[in-house]
């Protein structure tokens, strides 16, 4: 009995030594911090409260409060949010231009995709890491202990890195926007192309290779784009709202069997019909006008009649090359059965004969 009552006393004199212990230790680590941010106090520099600019940087500053992990992490987050900051301060410039930008190009054209793309763009701009950051100054404040870092890189530098990193997001959405015409993928690789060839390899020598291989892809990638629309036709079609559905299928059907684009977008002027074709980069566009009629006769016949008028014009200087018009139709009891699409393809079937015939040899190279 009295050996167990001797061994829990021991327990407790040996607890007791130890939370002693802790607690010396952890004073001797306040003292320490506080000796360590106490010692040698420098004074408050200028750039502490607003007068972080230097000419030809970007500038951002970052504190942190003392850290349970040491001063090397108390540092180092300071070095983050520093990093954030200058981060942002480019973005805000970028911002500021491409807003000058965007407002120039709206009044000229009004075009929505104008202010989405740069807004794109901004969004590169946010996600951007430096690595070219140079330190311009830090300081502890002895009184709190609070670090603060000055971090700054050459605008130069900044400015090459965001052209860089907006020039690969232009040429990836080439690939990843489905919805985009040619005419817009050119327009982004164009603009991707000079981005790049505007950036000076020697401010950023680590991103030479890269530099190139991209100027590399972008070339290529425009070439093949130019050399598959050089030959490009595209369909357009109009008609009455009645029977246009009905037809789409047939015009698509007889316009990709000969290679070409059918555009499933109605135009009502040949202007429009220009603008839809030369946002595919097309080469001719084929405008076909289509109207359906349909005529009562004695013992509840039907006449359905599908007049066709088709026009070929050149995409670049609208300048017409080709005209023809012609009708087809079907005698029927019930005219919710009527086919306006199968008229539609004996129109522009029996067109492709006469045009394969002497007498309209000269047509048949519109029609290929």
């Amino acid at each position: 009995m009295k050996e167990y009552e001797l061994r829990k006393r021991c327990k407790v004199v040996c607890r007791g030594l130890v939370f002693l212990s802790v607690l010396m230790i952890s004073g001797c680590l306040t003292v320490q911090k506080e000796e360590l941010c106490r010692a040698n106090p420098m004074p408050m520099p200028p750039w502490i409260y607003g007068a972080a600019e230097v000419d030809g940087f970007y500038v951002g500053i970052g504190q942190a409060q003392p850290n349970k992990d040491g001063f090397l992490a108390q540092k180092e987050l300071a070095r983050k949010k520093a990093l954030a900051q200058l981060v942002e301060s480019i973005g805000v410039t970028v911002t500021s231009e491409l807003s000058q930008s965007i407002t120039q190009k709206t009044n000229e054209n009004g075009k929505t995709r104008v202010e989405t793309l740069s807004k794109s763009e901004l969004q590169v701009v946010s996600n951007l890491t430096l690595s070219e950051v140079e330190e311009a100054g830090s300081w502890i404040d002895p009184s709190t202990c609070i670090f603060s870092v000055r971090l700054k890189v050459k605008k130069e530098v900044a400015n090459a890195l965001v052209a860089l990193k907006q020039a690969k997001a232009l040429y990836q959405r080439v690939f990843d926007d489905p919805s985009a015409t040619p005419a817009q993928k050119k327009r982004w690789l164009f603009k991707a192309l000079a981005g790049v060839e505007h950036v000076d390899a020697a401010l950023l020598p680590s991103k030479l290779a890269s530099i190139n291989e991209l100027k590399y892809q972008i070339k290529e990638t425009l070439s093949l784009l130019i050399e598959r629309s050089e030959e490009r036709r595209v369909w357009l079609l109009s008609a009455n709202p009645e029977i246009r559905e009905t037809l789409l299928a047939s015009c698509q059907d007889f316009s990709e069997s000969r290679g070409d684009t059918f555009l499933d977008t109605p135009c009502s002027t040949q202007h429009l019909c220009l603008r839809l074709a030369r946002e595919y980069v097309a080469n001719e566009v084929v405008w076909v006008k289509a109207r359906g009629e349909m005529v009562t006769h004695s013992l509840g016949l039907k006449q359905a009649r599908l007049k066709v008028l088709a026009s070929i014009f050149k995409a670049k200087t609208g300048v017409l090359v080709h005209t023809f018009s012609d009708s087809a139709q079907v005698m029927t009891f019930h005219a919710e059965r009527v086919s306006w699409g199968a008229l539609l393809a004996s129109v522009l079937s029996r067109h492709m004969v006469k045009r394969s015939s002497a007498r309209s040899a000269c047509d048949a190279m519109y029609f290929k």
